[in-house]
């Protein structure tokens, strides 16, 4: 029994030293780089027959803790172009089981690796292919479906392709061209890649790249799927040297395969897009208009549906210190911006003169917005334009610093920098005193008008307008119910004016040229009846009223460039002495014999002015007369302090007529 034991006990030595001696010589078997190779070659060979795409590896290495060192990589689609090459691949092995289709990975690092997807004439990617295989494949049975993973991947020096065969145009130098976009410089990491029959997923981390057109990625962050036909990225962070971009998720999704060749029409999309600082530096690679623009905005908001019937909701954009837009819109038309019917509500739009004129366009003067568009300060505006951009409509409410302004327009790009209106406008508190530079004339402005006219890169304004003033204050009265109808041009005003209440009551009709250097007036006016006093026209006597026809034709902005005729018809003065009647009243500038003159001709009185005279000197010589002739009713006048004496040298005749009339009018108490 014994030797029976120690023969059993000596062939369980032989046979435990027959086992170490082959796991030893396959161990080092296995370690032959020439072995490894053949061994990792029959693997792909056995790939490259499920897939129809061949694959081929230049050398392997192999280490006990499962680590293999692919050399010289070459994966080709089923057409036999490149898909995939990397000079070298280190992975380690987690789980490889042929039998299941399963292929799990351990920590991989990818050496200049170069990855491109073809897109054929028909339409067809090679990627695609290789997932339709490998979906066939899982389909043979449904117990043996592919499941590829790996965990961790960093990419070294890695270079990508986009290529669209039918493309033309190749690489644009300052544009990403989508149908042949190459990427280089790829580094970064890939972490959760899982490839199953129908979809693609993975996580990006720190990936930078730079695209031939031009456009450079510092850092990219996200989540990314491809499953069936759809195409999703979510959680993303995208760095550039100038720009930073968030976005919780950017989604693709065509109706079907085929859609894809359809983009504009078939393709749906949903990007949602967080707070955000684009440059549009690096938007003009992707928008073509803005190339050369460099500004900085702030942007976040959602996007749908297809390139086609787009829609925008919750959009916020930031430019400068106080432009800020909030809308959102409706688009059906594009890409062609012209024949798209747009809808554009604001919920909010601030900007000033000065931020819109910051605004830079390469090849442009730049914009230089008239001084009365900085005086509204902060511009507000709460509304919606819908049309097309040849033809739409504005209407909404527009608040700023001195006034708002409610509008309801139609709007006619007519042109390059121009656009015509037709609608209604209706102002209220308009602040002219400040508009025009004096706060003690003027106030507020409330009016309403229908207005159909023309303006040129918001300079040249012509318009036909059709309005009340509800009030406006002028020498601090409220004049209410004022008419006016007429043509403005070219800063020409041609129209009527109507006044209808208790302290007035006038019709103007006329021409108002007002050019700064040499304004003209041609005009008449009735005026049937007027409250001077009330209307803080004359102040020391409560009973002061006055009606006349009134026709004027001169011009000129100055005492001593004044040329032309007032007359006063018919008129009637009343004060609290009495009437006075006036039948022809004639005023008239012109120039006699190389210098200036002033004449006047009434019924009362006959004077002429001639000389280098000013109406300070004027008015000084005849208070300063009336002070000699009645010097119980006038003052002499006294210098001010703060103002230097006019320099004028002039000659005053003058010849009363009717004298006991006018004296009693005046008050004086002469006979």
């Amino acid at each position: 029994m014994a030797k029976i034991i120690k023969k059993i006990v000596r062939v369980l030595l032989i046979i435990t030293g027959v086992l170490i001696m082959v796991s030893v010589i396959l161990f080092l078997l296995l370690r032959t780089p020439r072995i490894q190779t053949f061994a990792v070659n029959k693997i792909a060979t056995e790939i490259s027959g499920k897939t129809g795409g061949e694959i081929s590896i230049g050398r392997v290495s192999y280490s006990l803790w499962h680590e293999i060192v692919l050399n010289d990589i070459l994966f080709k689609d089923l057409r036999g172009d490149t898909l995939l090459t990397a000079e070298r691949l280190d992975v380690r092995l987690r789980e490889i089981r042929p039998g299941r289709n399963i292929y799990r990975f351990g920590r991989v690092d990818i050496y200049k690796p170069d990855f491109r997807m073809v897109q054929d004439t028909a339409g067809i990617m090679n990627l695609t292919e290789y997932l339709r295989i490998l979906k066939r494949e899982g389909e043979v049975d449904s117990t043996k479906r592919i499941d590829i993973r790996f965990p961790d991947i960093d990419i070294f020096d890695g270079s990508y392709l986009l290529h669209n065969m039918s493309d033309t145009a190749g690489v644009i130098p300052g544009r990403v061209n989508f149908k042949k976009m190459q990427l280089g410089n790829i580094s970064g990491k890939v972490r959760d890649l899982i490839i199953n029959p129908d979809s693609v997923s993975l996580v990006l981390r720190g990936l930078s790249f730079s695209e031939s057109g031009g456009f450079t990625a510092s850092s990219i962050d996200m989540n990314l799927a491809v499953q069936k036909s759809n195409l999703s990225f979510r959680e993303i962070d995208i760095i550039t040297d100038s720009s930073s971009i968030s976005a919780e998720k950017i989604l693709l999704m065509p109706r079907d395969k085929s859609s894809w060749k359809d983009f504009i029409n078939g393709v749906r999309m949903d990007l949602l897009f967080n707070r955000s600082v684009i440059n549009t530096s690096d938007l003009s690679y992707f928008v073509r208009p803005l190339k050369g623009v460099n500004e900085i905005i702030r942007m976040s908001g959602r996007v749908s549906g297809t390139v086609a019937e787009m829609k925008g909701r919750n959009i916020l954009i930031d430019y400068e210190s106080a432009t800020r837009l909030r809308f959102d819109f409706d688009i059906s038309g594009l890409p062609v911006l012209s024949d798209s019917y747009l809808f554009i509500d604001f919920t909010d739009m601030k900007t000033r003169a000065e931020d819109v004129e910051s605004f830079h366009i390469p090849g442009k003067k730049p914009l230089l917005l008239p001084s009365i568009v900085h005086d509204l300060g902060i511009i507000s505006y709460q509304g919606s334009f819908t049309g097309f951009t040849t033809d739409f409509v504005s209407f909404g409410k527009l608040t700023t610093e001195r006034g708002t302004f409610a509008t309801d327009l139609s709007l006619r790009p007519d042109g390059r920098n121009t656009f015509g209106f037709r609608g209604s406008l209706r102002t209220s508190n308009v602040d002219l005193g400040f508009i025009a530079k004096n706060e003690e004339m003027f106030g507020g402005l409330w009016m309403h008008a229908d207005i159909d006219g023309s303006m040129e890169s918001f300079k040249r304004l012509s318009a036909t307008i059709n309005g009340v003033v509800d009030s406006v204050e002028i020498n601090n009265y409220l004049y209410r119910n004022i008419s006016l109808s007429g043509t403005y041009a070219d800063r020409v005003w041609d129209g009527n004016v109507v006044v209808r209440e208790p302290n007035i009551e006038m019709d103007l009709m006329g021409r108002f040229y007002l050019e700064k250097s040499m304004p003209e007036f041609d005009f008449s006016m009735n005026l049937a009846h007027a409250d001077l006093h009330t209307l803080n026209l004359v102040k020391k006597d409560s009973v002061f009223k006055a009606s006349a026809l009134v026709t004027a034709n001169f011009r000129g902005n100055r005492i001593d460039n004044l040329e032309g005729d007032l007359r006063l018809i018919n008129s009637t003065l009343e004060n609290s002495n009495g009437t006075l009647s006036i039948y022809d009243l004639l005023v008239r500038a012109s120039v006699s014999d190389g210098e200036p003159l002033l004449s006047l001709r009434s019924d009362f009185i006959d004077a002429e002015v001639r000389g280098l005279y000013t109406f300070d000197a004027v008015g000084r010589s005849v208070s300063g007369m009336l002070a000699g002739i009645f010097p119980s009713k006038f003052r002499e006048p006294v210098q001010k302090k703060e103002s230097t004496a006019s320099v004028a040298m002039f000659t005053v005749d003058t010849r009363i007529k009717k004298a006991d009339k006018l004296n009693n009018f005046l008050g004086t108490g002469l006979n």
